[in-house]
């Protein structure tokens, strides 16, 4: 990962998280000369960390709280 080429070509990009800071990941390995890279947007979420907002979205109103119990 610390080849030239893989700088050269921003496949390895530093995103921040905000539970382990600073972390490396892999960049976008689809490459258009007319074209930026894409933006890393983020790292994965906590589990249940979009929960809320993904049920929100599917209800189209506020969602209930979900256990996980039965």
């Amino acid at each position: 990962m610390n080849d030239p080429q893989v700088a050269a070509r921003n496949m390895i990009v530093e995103v921040e998280d905000p539970r382990a800071g600073t972390v490396k990941l892999f960049g976008c390995p689809i490459k258009m000369s007319a074209f930026d890279d894409p933006h890393v947007r983020a790292t994965a979420p906590e589990l249940d960390g979009d929960r809320e907002r993904i049920l929100k979205e599917l209800a189209d109103e506020d969602a209930a709280p979900v256990g996980r119990g039965g």
